[in-house]
């Protein structure tokens, strides 16, 4: 697991934040010399955790677009 440190009345107290599985997935295809289309889908189990303390991670999100080269 990973610990954080947390402050209570001046004390340093350790506290286990849970795990987690984090599942992305990409793709780019090659249109031809010049152009191509990526997409990369992230957080596919759609699962809310915090990678460090009081630090969330946005959920299910897709990225996608054009390359285009000169």
């Amino acid at each position: 697991g990973t610990y954080a440190r947390t402050f209570s009345e001046n004390v340093v107290k350790p506290m286990e934040i849970d795990t987690w599985f984090d599942l992305n997935l990409g793709a780019e295809y090659q249109i031809n010399k010049q152009f191509s289309a990526f997409m990369k889908l992230n957080n596919l189990l759609n699962d809310g955790y915090f990678r460090w303390y009081q630090y969330p991670v946005y959920k299910f999100n897709v990225l996608a677009g054009l390359g285009f080269s000169f």
